[in-house]
């Protein structure tokens, strides 16, 4: 066999990586109905957005991770029969598929969460009016669940946003409406205090990419804000933002390298249905395909490396 026959051989055997996928899920939260199991898929090149396969449990106050191949739900509460979670579900982006992962080690909702290339954390929260510290650690690589270096300051209904090399916690509810931050550094898990956001808020949502993070919406104790800020990853700066286009607690966030796309969520009239993407080079927000169901509670996950919560 010639030398061009054997290299075309060798290429024909080794498995390529598909193409990246270009989408984000917002996993359970609630509706107008109660709370529920629903998945939607939102693809960033063209607004579209589908249903995908429900959760095993309908839930919300979840968090979300994300690996490069499937989307994880984290912990949660139901609304009926007053339940706080410690299940997991790994929804596999390129099927579609559900499946059932390894329980954390607290049950609980209104967590943070956070993800790398190899690890998903859920990151404190509430067991009723309790505030936890606690963090579990998903491996994705065989789905075991350890614990993490506890948070400082308890607190629930906050977010994250990071990189591959550390994680941001900001904002929530502690005894009272917090600013404080915290970063995450996974190689140690080493969790040191770095800059406050500029406006104290619970019920706000993060997401970025590698240089930066956002933390927008929430609620203050004068009500639902529009309020958006950037973290700078490298000097722990943080900015104003371009606001949310309505003031609300944002459902979810999605994203990529350069878009952030925070879904639906909860105002003083409840659900809501909008969709606002915030594009990270240009600091400018404008509106999305909204959702067929006003939700509010729920959790994003994405596919990219560059766009996890």
């Amino acid at each position: 066999m010639g030398y061009l026959k054997v290299v075309k051989a060798l290429i024909s055997r080794t498995a390529l990586p598909p193409p990246f996928l270009e989408f984000g899920i917002l996993m359970g939260g609630q509706s107008s109905q109660g709370t529920q199991a629903f998945v939607f898929k939102y693809v960033f090149s063209n607004d579209v957005i589908t249903s995908g396969t429900a959760l095993q449990h309908i839930r919300n106050n979840l968090a979300g991770g994300s690996s490069t191949t499937f989307g994880l739900a984290m912990a949660g509460y139901t609304t009926g029969d007053n339940t706080n979670y410690d299940l997991t579900d790994e929804y596999t982006y390129t099927t579609d598929g559900r499946i059932n992962g390894t329980t954390l080690g607290l049950a609980r909702s209104n967590p943070m969460g956070l993800s790398t290339d190899v690890q998903a954390l859920c990151l404190a929260g509430s067991i009723g009016a309790s505030r936890q510290t606690y963090v579990d650690k998903y491996a994705f690589s065989d789905k075991t669940v350890t614990q993490g270096t506890s948070l400082t300051q308890q607190r629930m209904n906050g977010a994250g946003a990071g990189n591959l090399t550390f994680g941001i916690v900001a904002g929530g509810f502690s005894s009272t409406f917090t600013a404080v931050t915290r970063k995450y550094t996974y190689s140690g898990d080493v969790s040191t205090a770095e800059t406050n956001l500029l406006v104290a808020r619970d019920g706000i949502r993060g997401i970025g990419n590698g240089t930066l993070g956002i933390f927008a919406g929430g609620r203050t104790g004068a009500g639902y804000t529009d309020v958006s800020e950037k973290y700078t990853y490298s000097t722990d700066a943080r900015a104003a933002a371009t606001s949310l286009l309505a003031a609300r607690s944002p459902s979810g966030t999605i994203g990529n390298a350069t878009l952030g796309i925070f879904l639906g969520g909860r105002s003083s009239t409840l659900q809501m249905e909008e969709v606002d993407k915030y594009t990270y080079s240009g600091d400018t927000i404008e509106a999305g395909t909204v959702l067929a169901t006003p939700m509010m509670e729920g959790a994003g996950a994405s596919p990219s490396a560059m766009g996890r919560t």
